[in-house]
């Protein structure tokens, strides 16, 4: 909180590392694909290894990132890096359950994606408690990570539209930058930063389906609508979003009923 009426993180240095998580995935995303420099199957075995443990370890300074925001008990810049994480442990669970055909893998998936739910359901209670800005920094967390990931899918089979995966670093970036003035705006600003990431989301979804369709006409013609991505991925991360200002209200009362019963 700054020294002005309104949420702020009045250490610019701190608002920076609030932004970090999103430009950190993205160029993990970009890097991984600028190792194998084209489709996965053209490339040898070595290079997918080198590409993957490079593109891992970046992600994985957001996984710390999230453990150091814990151990300091979750301060304002923590919960962009915990949002990311949230989602980024999910996508870990999905990419395991593609490769290892193993019942068990899909019933720790299931218990790691309700602990996901909770820890998610947890964040956004604390943040209610503090301001709806910092729960609009989950928001921002998790939906941008999981709209940057619809980069890496779009690299990878069947797709291997390999060329696209220079957007994980360049919207990544585009993310960070918005939530660094996400945390130093007015609250009024703050809305429209919160409108703006909603309408990159939308993009990015939007692209994802058009490489979708387009790869799904030459397999089957017409392409069922019904089976488009788009919607279902639309709606969850404009949840995500509609969620911050749902805690905001939430925390309104909270804070009320709190201050009733002392």
């Amino acid at each position: 909180m700054g020294k002005n009426s309104w949420w702020q993180i009045q250490d610019r240095r701190k608002a920076i590392l609030a932004a970090l998580p999103m430009v950190l995935f993205g160029f993990s995303i970009t890097l991984t694909w600028w190792i194998i420099g084209g489709p996965w199957y053209e490339t040898t075995k070595a290079t997918l290894q080198i590409a993957l443990i490079a593109g891992l370890a970046v992600a994985g300074l957001i996984a710390l990132g999230g453990v150091a925001a814990i151990l300091k008990r979750i301060p304002d810049w923590g919960f962009t890096w915990l949002g990311a994480n949230i989602i980024g442990l999910l996508l870990l669970i999905k990419g395991v359950a593609e490769d290892v055909y193993l019942p068990i893998i899909d019933v720790v998936g299931v218990v790691i994606m309700l602990f996901a739910m909770v820890l998610a359901a947890a964040l956004f209670l604390i943040a209610a408690l503090r301001s709806w800005q910092s729960a609009g920094l989950i928001s921002i967390g998790m939906s941008a990570t999981m709209a940057l990931a619809n980069v890496h899918m779009m690299a990878i089979g069947p797709y291997h539209h390999v060329e696209l995966a220079v957007l994980g670093l360049v919207l990544g970036l585009v993310f960070s930058v918005l939530t660094y003035f996400f945390t130093r705006a007015r609250p009024a600003v703050q809305g429209i930063i919160l409108l703006i990431i909603g309408v990159l989301n939308t993009g990015i979804i939007w692209l994802a389906n058009t490489v979708w369709t387009a790869h799904l006409e030459k397999l089957v013609k017409p392409v069922p609508v019904k089976n488009s991505p788009f919607i279902p991925m639309m709606i969850i991360l404009a949840l995500m979003l509609i969620a911050t200002p749902v805690a905001g209200i939430f925390g309104k009362f909270l804070k009320k009923y709190i201050n009733l019963a002392k």
